[in-house]
């Protein structure tokens, strides 16, 4: 993806799916976003770290997950020998689902159909996940919910994506990828972040480049035996500070965190960057926060 136009003027704050079409080959790759080769690294002793340590706070299955995790671990240590040049260590007693996500930067989920009395349709819910590095939200408040419910604190998912993801999801064939992209602020380059941390909006010690862009590259893709969904999420950070000298970059974020309609605001905790983004661009402060 080409990061040189800010990643916010990219993808704007509007709700949609925003699938593009993914090929095999990128589908995992081996550098971020931004052609960082040393981030995968990085990150794989991190999740391997929170693994050993925090290991109920980053996975999570139920026994309709299974047969679908081990599908997973199959497909990506195939990717990873023929795409990354790489041989993923074997099983031993480990969960297939947690053996893969140690492997890979890519934290890992499986969404799972499940047919319910009177309905022509199934219902997909999350079953597992491999979760080391969460945008604000827990996993084990997700884990076993239908995805109306995993979504429920996205303003508008359930009037405007509820019905478009489950037929998107319903239509999906095995063997094709999509991918789509993803962006939120935070304070600090900490991945592992259940909860948001914040800054009083008054407060000036907290500098810019202490502001941080997280872009997730998401990808979807149907598994082939159990017809059960497989999804990644490739976390990557950048400072705001490496924005300054872009003319007009944090002006334009600060003046889309201005118009954001409140339930957005409130979600995307503009409230908690905005004033430190207006004062880096040079611009007034938010009438919002007042």
């Amino acid at each position: 993806m080409n990061v040189k136009k800010p990643i916010w003027e990219k993808l704007g704050t509007s709700l949609k799916m925003g699938l593009q079409f993914c090929p095999e080959a990128e589908w995992l790759p081996h550098d971020d976003i931004f052609g960082n080769g040393h981030s995968r690294a990085q990150q794989i002793a991190l999740k391997n770290k929170l693994f050993d340590d925090v290991y109920g706070d980053v996975f999570a299955t139920i026994n309709l997950g299974d047969d679908a995790s081990q599908e997973c671990w199959e497909l990506i240590a195939a990717y990873a020998k023929d795409y990354l040049g790489t041989v993923l260590p074997p099983l031993d007693d480990r969960h297939p689902l947690e053996a893969a996500a140690r492997s890979i930067p890519e934290d890992l989920a499986i969404i799972s159909p499940v047919m319910n009395a009177g309905t022509a349709a199934p219902e997909w819910v999350l079953s597992a996940g491999a979760i080391a590095f969460p945008a604000h939200w827990v996993l084990n408040d997700k884990i076993a919910k239908p995805m109306a419910t995993v979504h429920a604190p996205v303003p508008d998912y359930k009037t405007r994506l509820e019905v478009p993801v489950n037929r998107f999801f319903n239509n999906m064939k095995s063997g094709s990828i999509t991918c789509r992209f993803n962006w939120s602020l935070q304070i600090g380059q900490d991945l592992f972040t259940p909860r948001r941390n914040a800054c009083p909006s008054s407060d000036t010690t907290t500098k810019i480049d202490q502001v941080y862009v997280r872009i997730e590259r998401q990808t979807l893709r149907k598994l082939p035996r159990s017809g059960h969904i497989l999804f990644t999420i490739r976390t990557n950070l950048e400072s705001l500070g490496n924005w300054l000298a872009v003319d007009g970059a944090l002006a334009s974020l600060g003046q889309m965190l201005e118009d954001l309609p409140d339930a957005q605001r409130q979600y995307k905790g503009a409230s908690l960057y905005q004033d430190l983004i207006c004062r880096a661009a040079g611009m007034p402060a938010s009438t919002n926060n007042r």
